[in-house]
């Protein structure tokens, strides 16, 4: 490992870092990041065109909240 500079320890940037780092969720937030980062370039490709796309917004937003709840929800079979 590397030794911190003393001084750079103190401060509140490097403090809120230290912080950050030692959070037992830090692990699973970064991977939900990562695999949400997938879904992203799909949703982003579609709107970053010259034409008019408010017709697909609703659409999108849908399935892109629906691929992000189902990756963090539990699935359970539905009933009539």
């Amino acid at each position: 490992m590397f030794q911190a500079n003393p001084k750079a320890a103190k401060t509140s940037p490097c403090q809120q870092i230290t912080e950050y780092l030692k959070r037992p969720t830090l692990k699973a937030e970064l991977l939900f990041v990562i695999s949400s980062a997938k879904v992203f370039p799909r949703f982003t490709e579609t709107f970053q065109r010259d034409e008019p796309m408010v017709h697909l917004l609703y659409s999108e937003l849908r399935q892109l909240f629906t691929t992000l709840a189902l990756s963090v929800s539990k699935r359970l079979p539905w009933r009539n």
